[in-house]
């Protein structure tokens, strides 16, 4: 578990001036209470509330038991021991609220990396899963298999956060894999919904003592961070209880690498594949990571490549995506929380009323989606229009078409009536005729061609005539 403080105050100047005298009062008076016996005074609204806010953070990460620190960020004579009671409703500002919307996009785990020793690996991937659900009682589901630099190793990835804190532990392991000894390499990088933010911690606070005291109430914290993003000075924090709320990531844009469009669909179901959009230049030619154009964004036109994190258009995209996850987020519950865990008007002072920007902020998202909503139906009507012409002048050509098959149709009848009753008998009598002709003059020819070979070949003409 990570933990980042986020600072309400100056971060300027020596933090060993900022510490308060009433911590070294305080120690005093306790050191000097240890050698009297006294009954322990009841437990105040505000140790209560610190004390509920503590063991909400011990159930959430896992910690059990009672444990006593000695620390001066925190309150020594406390025993951390579990609550019934519930913690009260709080009055969260807006910047806490966008931190608990939970329809942030799901972040897979870091894989695991096996590697059988002697490079004993079976010859189907499945066969280590099924290896390792078999002894460790999980449902492991992928891995593949990977080599990098002539280093095979196979690639575990979990599903769930139980298969994903049971396999850190590296005593759920089993002594080998595949009848084979193994090594494996734990992630470095864990999902940031492993994280929690302390909200308004003073930065004349040291971080680092911090968070080594709080590793010893809570076990599981391995770093913490300070995230500056308010100045302003505490000047009374005794026995206060600081929020903690978890770690939500900045709402991630995706962008099409085909045509660059964001966040509505990815490369591979563009569909503009035809026409791709060069993310360096701008202009419209195939991916080229060479381009020599000159730099040209291709939302805003400004000189940066698509994506960039300073683009108009691409803070205005995640804007407008944040509004529209808080109204999707929004509950009754949400809405009426009317509760603090400051007493008196510390807070008020401090950090000024919540309450009163609350239904500012939820009247312009409502208008804002309102009009979202108003300019999306208006392109879908548009849409249907444009869709109700376009059929019916292809209806119309549909009507045009079939009256020209009719025609052609007719006019094919029309030829076959000519060809087969008239065409047809007429050639069959001018074939006749000509036939019986052509055979008249054969039968003459055939005489005349007789009476000639007999006149060449009789020497007498009596010969002839008589016969």
């Amino acid at each position: 578990m990570c933990l980042a403080t986020e600072n309400t105050t100056n971060k300027e100047g020596n933090e060993n001036d900022f510490k308060y005298s009433y911590r070294h009062t305080r120690k005093r008076r306790n050191d000097h209470s240890d050698g009297e016996v006294t009954p322990q005074p009841s437990f105040t609204s505000k140790r209560r509330n610190t004390e509920q806010i503590d063991n909400s953070v011990i159930s959430s990460y896992g910690i059990q038991g009672e444990t006593t620190t000695t620390s001066s960020y925190f309150n020594n004579n406390r025993t951390f021991r579990k609550q019934t009671n519930e913690v009260p409703n709080q009055n969260h500002t807006h910047e806490s609220y966008n931190r608990k919307q939970q329809k942030q996009t799901h972040e897979s785990f870091p894989p695991f990396r096996i590697k059988l020793n002697d490079d004993n690996y079976p010859a189907q991937d499945v066969t280590i899963i099924k290896d390792l659900n078999r002894k460790c009682k999980l449902k492991l589901t992928y891995g593949r298999m990977s080599a990098s630099h002539n280093d095979k190793h196979c690639l575990l990835y979990c599903n769930t956060t139980t298969q994903f804190e049971t396999l850190l532990d590296k005593s759920n392991w089993p002594e080998t894999i595949c009848n084979s000894m193994y090594s494996i390499d734990i992630p470095r990088r864990f999902p940031s919904s492993y994280s929690v933010v302390a909200l308004n911690i003073p930065t004349q606070w040291n971080v680092e003592n911090l968070c080594e005291e709080l590793k010893l109430r809570y076990k599981t914290i391995i770093k913490g961070e300070q995230i500056l993003q308010s100045k302003r000075i505490l000047l009374d924090d005794d026995n206060t209880a600081y929020t903690i709320e978890p770690y939500v990531p900045p709402t991630r844009i995706l962008r099409c690498y085909n045509c660059q469009q964001y966040d509505d669909h990815i490369a591979v179901r563009c569909p503009n594949k035809g026409k791709p959009i060069c993310f360096k230049c701008g202009q419209q030619h195939s991916f080229n990571p060479e381009c020599q154009n000159a730099v040209c964004c291709a939302h805003c036109k400004g000189n940066h490549m698509a994506g960039n994190p300073n683009c108009p258009q691409k803070i205005a995209t995640r804007e407008n995506k944040k509004i529209q996850m808080k109204a999707i987020g929004q509950t009754p519950t949400t809405q009426t929380m009317n509760s603090n865990i400051w007493t008196g008007d510390t807070t008020r002072r401090l950090f000024g009323n919540a309450t009163t920007t609350q239904p500012i902020i939820l009247n312009k998202v409502h208008d804002n989606n309102n009009d979202e909503l108003m300019k999306k139906l208006d392109s879908i009507e548009n849409n249907i229009q444009t869709i109700l012409k376009q059929q019916a002048e292809v209806n119309q050509l549909i009507n045009d078409t079939n009256i020209k098959i009719n025609n052609q149709a007719t006019e094919i009848l029309n030829i076959n009536y000519i060809l087969n009753d008239i065409v047809c008998p007429l050639l069959k009598d001018i074939t006749n005729v000509i036939y019986t002709q052509i055979t008249t003059q054969q039968k003459q020819q055939n005489i005349f061609t007789e009476i000639m070979r007999e006149w060449t070949t009789t020497p007498i003409l009596d010969d002839l005539l008589s016969k």
